[in-house]
């Protein structure tokens, strides 16, 4: 089972690839590509963690957006 989960992120990272290089003129697109995934990579495993850790979801989604906001806001800036 991990290495078809594996495999499907694998599947999305090259599909997120192509997509950029297809809509921008992004020179390296695969390593934005990779950069995007680590990014919710890690914040999706930040708050499963704590939820798996007995907090409320509810308690954790304010978080786990402000993580991704800021994630996303770093990749933008260095993309720049």
């Amino acid at each position: 089972m991990r290495a078809r989960a594996r495999e499907a992120v694998d599947e999305l990272q090259d599909a997120l690839a192509r997509a950029i290089a297809d809509t921008s003129s992004d020179p390296h697109p695969a390593l934005t590509a990779a950069l995007a995934m680590a990014a919710c990579r890690t914040t999706f495993t930040a708050g499963a963690a704590r939820v798996l850790a007995g907090e409320r979801a509810a308690a954790v989604t304010k978080d786990h957006i402000a993580a991704v906001e800021a994630a996303f806001d770093t990749l933008a800036e260095g993309l720049r």
